[in-house]
């Protein structure tokens, strides 16, 4: 659980949701289109009954900027990355087809 959850899933999720805000909301400001993308979550949550306690991501939580060059990264429980995760995996199969 720690490795995956509270580790490599971060990464993966952090690196999926800026791809995909990205590439849905191209012509948007980045926040303007992660903002977007948790509404999206936050509206798939209530569609399936899920409840999630993450926070909604922006350019700082995901890490980015500042003085240290760092990778992409979200702090999340460690429920909260396997809901995100789902949340992903239906959003890309549904954006790729």
């Amino acid at each position: 659980m720690h490795t995956c959850n509270l580790g490599i899933y971060l990464i993966v999720i952090a690196e999926s949701i800026l791809l995909l805000a990205n590439n849905m909301y191209p012509n948007l400001d980045l926040e303007d289109s992660l903002q977007i993308t948790f509404l999206k979550f936050k509206q798939w949550l209530s569609e399936k009954g899920i409840s999630c306690s993450q926070r909604r991501w922006t350019t700082k939580s995901l890490h980015l900027g500042g003085e240290v060059k760092n990778y992409p990264w979200l702090k999340a429980k460690a429920f909260n990355a396997r809901v995100i995760l789902a949340w992903l995996a239906e959003t890309c199969q549904y954006v790729n087809n």
